[in-house]
């Protein structure tokens, strides 16, 4: 059964609250950092490290239609995103402080944290932007053996695919 949040994020211990038994997708670098629960009380399965199966924390897309329709408009939108994640990587506390001005309802300390976490997997040889067939392929396959996907394949039709040797830039 599949359960609406509503418009807030839950805190871990929502979910043993008679909320939900379990969840799938939890994010490692912000869901887990907001967790009241004591450690024996919560059970956490990162995929990456269980399996060594890694994977995208960010997909950004447009619709190849709208991306051929205004292609200026997307490469505007893909470079000041790309500016975006550098500066605040390379400018945690100013990135936290922006938090703190758009959800000053999550700690601080959990906004610095998350920042410190999951900054530096933003980007592949030094690059924003990147997808990867490495990190996409296993990871639609491993989804499909659970059951989660029908077809595992069509991961390929989401994104234009490069050829073996090129990577994509979303």
């Amino acid at each position: 059964m599949l359960v609406d949040a509503g418009s807030r994020e839950l805190d871990p211990a929502d979910d043993f609250g008679g909320i939900a038994d379990a969840t799938f997708g939890s994010y490692w670098a912000w869901d887990n950092l907001l967790t009241t629960l004591p450690a024996d009380q919560e059970r956490v399965w990162r995929v990456d490290d269980a399996l060594g199966l890694h994977y995208h924390s960010y997909l950004l897309g447009v619709h190849e239609q709208s991306r051929d329709a205004e292609p200026a408009l997307w490469e505007d939108v893909h470079a000041i995103t790309a500016e975006g994640f550098a500066l605040a990587a390379e400018n945690p506390d100013e990135a936290a402080d922006v938090f703190d001005r758009i959800t000053p309802y999550f700690p601080r300390l959990i906004v610095e944290r998350s920042l410190e976490l999951i900054a530096p997997t933003w980007f592949h040889d030094e690059e924003w932007g990147v997808v990867r067939r490495e990190l996409v392929e296993p990871y639609a396959q491993w989804l499909a053996g659970l059951g989660i996907l029908e077809r595992p394949g069509e991961w390929a039709s989401a994104f234009r695919v490069p050829d073996d040797d090129e990577e994509l830039a979303s």
